[in-house]
């Protein structure tokens, strides 16, 4: 499938193969400068006037969500799939991520994140934060982790529950992982085999298959409970 952004800023899904236009998506936003559009875990995202981000799904076209960020050159900060940003705080009705580092309760973005079972999400700590962050998995204790400005953390959820977790830096901020089994385009991943390097994984108390953790940067990962070698 081909996506093409035309310079009013609508988006035109085309067969490749054929040449038949799928679907159209009518910006609504206004124009502005154009520089194509970006597709991953099943949207396809524009921009409109405003500093609006929109999510398109990419089957049918329609708007999945939409984001208005403060100030032009902030659109990075976001949140997009599964990713939990760790030291800035999150704004539930817009999905805005803060941008500067914090220990606010609300300082993990977001704070809810609602996965299929076998979702790898990962844990990043900003590069411009000046703090060795972290998350530390409670009750199960799946994963304790710390992470120096610029790395993150990858870990599969493999089983189906709420998965709570705080910052070691700063007790106040809290998230949590909810895993179900209802699933979301182009957001699951297969249990076990998260993307980057590979630590071994923990069994959990409730015996193997509860998840995989993996971790990007220089530093080696030690799940909590283990002991590196």
């Amino acid at each position: 499938m081909l996506y093409i952004e035309s310079a009013l800023g609508n988006v035109f899904a085309v067969d490749g193969a054929t040449g038949v236009t799928k679907w159209v998506y009518r910006q609504t936003r206004g124009a502005v400068t154009r520089r194509g559009v970006a597709v991953g875990r099943g949207y396809v995202y524009t921009h409109g006037g405003g500093s609006w981000i929109i999510a398109l799904d990419h089957k049918t076209g329609a708007v999945a969500w939409e984001r208005q960020v403060t100030g032009y050159g902030n659109m990075e900060k976001v949140a997009v799939g599964n990713t939990v940003v760790i030291g800035r705080t999150y704004d539930p009705a817009t999905g805005q991520v803060g941008t500067v580092e914090s220990t606010a309760v609300n300082a993990m973005a977001p704070t809810h994140l609602r996965v299929p079972v076998g979702t790898t999400v990962t844990f990043t700590n900003p590069a411009d934060n000046s703090n060795v962050r972290g998350a530390t998995q409670f009750f199960e204790g799946l994963f304790d982790v710390r992470l120096h400005p610029g790395e993150s953390f990858r870990y599969t959820f493999g089983r189906r529950g709420e998965y709570f977790f705080n910052d070691p830096f700063a007790a106040r901020p809290t998230g949590k992982v909810e895993a179900s089994t209802e699933a979301r385009p182009g957001s699951a991943a297969r249990p076990g085999s998260p993307a980057g390097r590979t630590a071994a994984p923990r069994s959990g108390p409730r015996g193997s298959g509860w998840g995989s953790p993996a971790r990007t940067g220089s530093r080696p990962v030690t799940p909590r409970g283990s002991r590196a070698r």
